[in-house]
Order: C-alpha cells, then structure tokens, then sequence
C-alpha cells in the first residue's frame, strides 16, 4: 500500500506505471503472423516437397496445423492432412495419380499456456503437381559429364539427348524452328530451357543449356517431363509430322550438380579463402 500511495503521490510514477502495464499488455496480444516457405512450388508426382511454417515475428511454442486440398475442388478426401502438430516443418508428398494445384494451408495458434492465449493466424501456398509420364515411347537423358565433382561451373555446357525407348530405329528431322526442353534447377533458381542443337542419323535429338550467373543447384538438374517445345519448328519421324512428344521427368540427379561460381575447367585449381590470404599476407611481407 505504502508503494501504491507514492504513486499515487507522485503523478509522474503512475505515468510510468501505466506505460509499463501497456506495453506489457502489447507483447502479450500481439497477432501471430502465420508464414509458409516450401523448399520447390512446382513438383512431380513422386517428388517430396518440404513446408516450413512460422510465425513472422519470431514467436516460439506454437501448435501448428496442416491440411492440403486441391484447388478448386475442396473436398475432404483429396489431398488429406499432413500431420505435424507442434513442429514448424513437414515433408508433404501428393497422392499417386492426383496432379494439379494444391493448396497448402498452415495454421498457428498460441498453446494457450500464457496470457494472450486464443491467438491464431494461417498462411497458404499453392503447389503445382505435374504427372510424369509413365510407359513413354520417348526418354530424355543427361548425357554431359559435368567432371570427377559433379558440379557444372560457369560457362560449362548441360546436354540432354531425347530419344526413343524402344528398339526400332526412327529417322528424326527439325527445321524451321528451335525445339526446347525445360530442365529445372533448385527452387530459387527456377526453370531454364536447353535448346535444341543437332540431331544423331537415326534416334537422337540433342539440346544444350549453357551455366550463367546466379545458376546454383546443389541437388542436381531435373527434367521437367513432356516439356518438349517446337517453338516453331517442324518435327518430323520418319517423314512424318510428330507432335505431342511425351516423356518421363527426370527428379534432381546428384551427379549433375550446378554451381556457377566455379571455374569451367574442374582441373583448375580452386583456392580456399585462407590459402589466398596467406598469399597476400606473404606478399606484403615481401614488400615491406
């Protein structure tokens, strides 16, 4: 009582007293701000995407929530629930033989455990599964050797070749045009095309995608199945006009990697920051 009296004496102390209950009182209602970050966007059948959920301001302890649906079709029975309660990530892998754009929906709420409780927010992110193609009559492969690390450089060529997968020999001919291939690097570095550069006598179509600055794929180059473009070029088999040639994606492949920041050539020397410091450090001693 002694202390309440003071204030209560002294207006300035209750100002102080207030505004200290005040901001309190705001910490503890602040909203939550519910934030969704996916390792890909755009997955195949197949393929395991990974889902991070948080609060925008960095609030810990939450209860999370996670369900996916197909968008546009909001039934129960499609899509399911991923279950990661109380954890902010969770791998999410579609349904066998259901493509198309899913929504990913993450909630978060206070656990209730403290002043404030009853807080909640949700966040959505919209993935797009393709089908691969099963039982195609075509496959396209990476046929360039990225060297003994695996990492294609700055400047170093990626080829792909299509060809079919049976065993009768096909006469393929491209004019007018230039055909490309998506390939697809890590999620922050999208989708590049190879473009189409000479054909084998029977069999083969071959395309090039040179590595440029920010290229980076720590694992792997995939091929983005059916992405076969024309692009406005005539492509015949046997004489014949073909179009609407399907083939199997390829998921990231770990002896392909990219990263352009290494030289083009894997036999040169790659010096670590602390040897080049040594080197500058003996060559100013040599100057003094």
């Amino acid at each position: 009582m002694k202390n309440l009296f003071s204030i209560l004496r002294f207006p300035f102390l209750m100002s102080i007293a207030l505004l200290a209950f005040a901001q309190t009182n705001v910490a503890l209602s602040a909203p939550l701000v519910a934030q969704i970050t996916a390792s890909e966007t755009e997955i195949e059948l197949g393929e395991t995407v990974t889902l991070s959920l948080s609060d925008a301001n960095g609030e810990t302890d939450l209860a999370y929530r996670w369900a996916a649906y197909i968008k546009g079709s909001w039934r129960a029975n499609q899509g399911g629930t991923l279950s990661s309660r109380n954890a902010a990530s969770t791998t999410w892998t579609p349904p066998a033989d259901q493509t198309g754009v899913y929504v990913i929906t993450g909630s978060i709420r206070d656990a209730g455990t403290r002043a404030g409780a009853g807080r909640q927010n949700q966040d959505s992110i919209e993935i797009t599964v393709t089908q691969v193609v099963s039982n195609a009559r075509y496959a396209v492969t990476i046929t360039s050797d990225p060297g003994d690390n695996k990492i294609y450089g700055l400047g170093d060529t990626i080829s792909l070749s299509l060809k079919p997968t049976g065993t009768i020999n096909r006469i393929y001919s491209v004019s007018g045009g230039t055909p490309e291939i998506k390939i697809k690097m890590d999620p922050s570095y999208g989708e590049k095309t190879a473009s189409y550069t000479s054909s084998s006598p029977v069999n083969e179509l071959h395309f090039e995608y040179t590595v440029v600055e920010p290229n980076f794929s720590p694992k792997g180059i995939a091929i983005i199945g059916s992405s076969l473009d024309l692009n406005g070029a005539t492509f015949t088999i046997n004489g014949t006009a073909a179009s609407n040639i399907g083939f199997p994606g390829v998921l990231h492949d770990p002896n392909h990697k990219v990263d352009w920041r290494l030289p083009s050539d894997p036999d040169l020397p790659r010096l670590s920051n602390l040897l080049i410091l040594s080197l500058i450090q003996v060559l100013i001693t040599r100057m003094d």
